[in-house]
């Protein structure tokens, strides 16, 4: 595979070998960029606030790691962010905006899909305690009742942070290959 099929071939393949360098290429950038700053060391602090230290003790870097790029970085935040940009690429984009339809619904679509994606990401931030459960770090299987308005906010977050950059440089891609 050349350099020019990687980027610009529609084979199936190609395509889908595409899409998984960009998002797996995202997940580790989120994970390093995104998710430590934030909330595993706290702005790069050495405190013990979010508890980093002891789970590093408890299972090792290497797992640790690891349990954060699956559960606090893929799972948690780059699936719901790749559902979002997909339908913003392949649905919105080519049936509204490069249609040139009307601005107020164009509008409304956008505010609507993303007010939609914004409930549907606070959802996957279950798998975070799920992680923790999984490698060993709490007891109980987590409850996720208690933990919804933590999550809201914790989404909102990391969306207004992290949101505008990945989209932005998926459109830009997919409006520099059109």
């Amino acid at each position: 595979m050349t350099k020019q099929d990687f980027i610009f071939s529609n084979e199936r393949r190609h395509h889908i070998a595409r899409h998984l360098a960009f998002w797996g290429g995202w997940c580790v950038t989120y994970l390093l960029l995104f998710h430590y700053p934030l909330h595993t060391f706290c702005g790069w602090a050495v405190n013990n606030a979010a508890g980093a230290f002891d789970a590093i003790q408890q299972i090792g870097l290497p797992l640790f790691v690891l349990k954060t790029l699956i559960f606090g970085s893929l799972l948690a935040i780059v699936v719901p962010q790749a559902i979002f940009t997909c339908v913003l690429i392949y649905w919105v984009l080519p049936n509204y905006f490069f249609k040139k339809r009307n601005v107020f619904a164009i509008t409304f679509i956008l505010i609507s899909v993303f007010v939609i994606y914004y409930f549907i990401a606070s959802q996957f931030k279950v798998f975070v305690p799920l992680g923790d459960y999984i490698f060993g770090l709490i007891k109980h299987v987590p409850t996720f009742r208690e933990r919804f308005d933590l999550c809201m906010y914790s989404a909102l977050r990391e969306q207004l942070n992290s949101l505008p950059v990945i989209v932005g440089f998926a459109v830009m891609i997919k409006l520099i290959k059109r």
